[in-house]
């Protein structure tokens, strides 16, 4: 748990937490196995010696794909797009860090432990009259669904973000001129007129011609060529067949459990109530009413109007507890109630209900945890010894089944690998992907037949490949290819059909037509929204979409592409309402103004940071299809 500080008192430093930390709940630590490749792990995001690697991206992508799919259900399997989305999304805001972290490292910028520790209970979101609540902490991180640590390296990160942009952004004012604007264009609505032109809902009239079939196929032939495939044999050594032959004796797990023995300890916590006051006076009331007999959540209660829950302070360890009361608290025996104590916040009072003494594993119930540790660390250099003696067995002359009946592993078959990963049978069940691997995919086809491969490291453990057969490549006829001729003739003729019709009405409303004439005319439904306003939405449209709508002329036609739709939308009508502003009013909206002005000057600041750094995004190791 984070060590609370000692002194709590107003500063930069909350203020700059409750107004920089946007946290995106994702972690910047990759997943990956002990024996994890660096050459499968490759960077995806690098701003000079600053790298975001592969594992740790689809980590995030991962977490942030299971809240969509929770939220979207099937549309987020079916949508495409919005992975792809989610992947930019995610790209572009580590992009962002990874040029603060470099800006910072350059510019000697750090904020020390304490800084943030301090910024942390000083938020009001985690205090009850005034005291850091530990509880509340932790349940704001179990409902966020972040660890500590990626609480506070995204506090230090933002707080990094305001000493570097802080001296050049601080005095900004935005102009009045710009505020009269925004509040203007805040209180314009329009309707929109649209139609949507489906390229899947697009109907082709006829069917290809043989001669049409044959054209396609000379057009296209290099991508009717069946590729190279290969019939493969491996053997997949995993960290369980390695475990299972090393041993652990008594003398190492005692060693071990002396070296970690706290791990095995739970410290002494104890279950306290507190009350705290504004002066010394209020708090010796209460004392000598807690000294009188009364019952300490009573006294809370009648003093200070706090409830039951808020007196409650819970079960808390001694570094858990700010300095000044440490000492007290701890001295205490079960039920014995601290004298008024003094700290920064005020004057606190604290009773102890009870006490769970430290308690330490014995080593016996700590020892199958014990084993598996060591058994951890030896894993290593026991897998690299495992893996040469395999080599040294192939360099006798034996086949790879005779090494694997030797070592009781089983070996695995896959039917016609290609180059991109596709095959035409196998036998993998549970590793399946494996073979879709670049590695696996290089190993199999840098080797000739009953030559068997280097071992190489895999997420799974080291593999050995053995070739047993190969075919080459060829083109397929043409009764083959057909079906895939007709697919891509008829999207193509959709498309060019989809683009007749986007022509045809983009050019008639530049004429000066009226769409919904048009959408009769050429047959396609007419939609009309209600009156809306900047940052809503509608039908196919999301809020940046009806933002650009908003920044076309009245009756300007705007052509949005989303996925195989094209929408073409008009407004046909605008409406202004102003109303007059309290004081209150208007100060919120200058605020919130010169926030959106300085957020945009931010960036670009922090784009111009980077120009003179090296960067690198490899968007298609992050799963871009495109």
């Amino acid at each position: 748990m984070i060590r609370m500080l000692a002194r709590a008192q107003k500063s930069w430093i909350a203020k700059a937490i409750l107004t920089l930390t946007a946290l995106s709940f994702m972690s910047l630590f990759g997943i990956s196995g002990y024996l994890s490749s660096a050459g499968k792990n490759r960077p995806v995001i690098k701003v000079d010696n600053v790298e975001l690697k592969q594992s740790e991206f689809q980590y995030m992508l991962q977490r942030e794909s299971a809240k969509l799919r929770n939220l979207l259900g099937e549309a987020y399997d079916e949508d495409e797009n919005i992975q792809n989305d989610l992947i930019q999304k995610i790209a572009s805001r580590e992009l962002m860090n990874a040029i603060i972290d470099r800006t910072s490292a350059k510019n000697n910028i750090s904020v020390s432990d304490e800084l943030i520790q301090y910024g942390i209970i000083s938020q009001p979101e985690f205090q009850i009259n005034g005291m850091f609540q530990p509880k509340l902490l932790k349940t704001f991180l179990s409902q966020a669904g972040i660890s500590e640590a990626e609480y506070i390296m995204q506090i230090r990160r933002n707080l990094e973000k305001q000493i570097l942009l802080g001296a050049a952004l601080d005095d900004f004012i935005t102009p009045a001129v710009l505020t009269d604007l925004y509040t203007k264009l805040s209180w314009q609505k329009r309707v929109f007129d649209y139609v949507i032109v489906d390229l899947n809902k697009v109907k082709v009239d006829r069917k290809i011609s043989d001669d049409e079939v044959e054209q396609y196929y000379e057009d296209f032939a290099p991508d009717f060529v069946e590729p190279e495939r290969r019939d493969a044999e491996f053997i997949l050594i995993s960290n369980a067949d390695i475990e299972k032959n090393i041993t652990v004796s008594d003398e190492e797990i005692e060693a071990y459990y002396q070296d970690n023995i706290s791990d095995y300890e739970t410290p002494e916590t104890r279950a306290v109530l507190q009350m705290m006051f504004g002066n010394e006076t209020e708090a010796n009331k209460a004392f000598f009413a807690l000294k009188s007999g009364q019952d300490f959540y009573e006294v809370a209660e009648n003093s200070l109007q706090q409830s039951h829950n808020e007196t409650n302070f819970g079960e808390v360890s001694k570094d858990m507890l700010i300095e000044e009361v440490q000492d007290a608290v701890f001295a205490l025996k079960a039920n014995e109630i601290t004298k008024p104590i003094e700290s920064a916040n005020g004057w606190h009072i604290m009773k102890v209900e009870k006490i769970i003494p430290m308690h330490k594993m014995a080593k016996d119930k700590a020892r199958q945890d014990i084993i598996a540790k060591i058994k951890g660390e030896k894993l290593y250099d026991e897998m690299y010894g495992f893996v040469s003696k395999i080599e040294d067995e192939f360099g006798t002359g034996k086949h790879i089944s005779e090494v694997a009946k030797e070592l009781g592993i089983k070996v695995y078959n896959v039917g016609k690998l290609a180059e991109d990963g596709s095959y035409h049978h196998q036998s993998l069940k549970d590793i399946e992907e494996l073979v879709k691997t670049p590695d696996f995919i290089d190993a199999v086809f840098s080797y000739n037949i009953n030559e068997p491969s280097q071992a190489f490291e895999t997420e799974q453990g080291f593999v050995v490949t053995n070739v047993t057969e190969i075919y080459d490549s060829h083109p397929k006829t043409i009764e083959e290819v057909r079906p895939q001729i007709e697919k891509m003739w008829e999207e193509n003729e959709r498309s060019v059909i989809v683009q007749e019709i986007v022509n045809d009405v983009m050019h008639d409303l530049e004429e000066g037509e009226k769409l919904k004439d048009i959408a009769k005319r050429l047959n396609l439904k007419l939609e009309s929204t209600q009156p809306i306003a900047r940052g809503e939405y509608f039908d196919e449209l999301n809020t940046d979409d009806v933002l650009s709508l908003f920044q076309e002329e009245l009756y300007a036609p705007k052509l949005i592409t989303k996925g195989n739709k094209q929408i073409i939308a008009v407004a046909e009508s605008a409406s202004s309402h102003e109303k007059k502003l309290s004081a209150e009013e208007k100060v919120l909206l200058e605020k919130q103004v010169n926030y959106s002005y300085v957020s945009d000057l931010a960036n670009r600041l922090l784009n111009d940071f980077a120009r003179g750094y090296d960067v690198r995004v490899k968007y298609r190791l992050m799963g871009l299809q495109d």
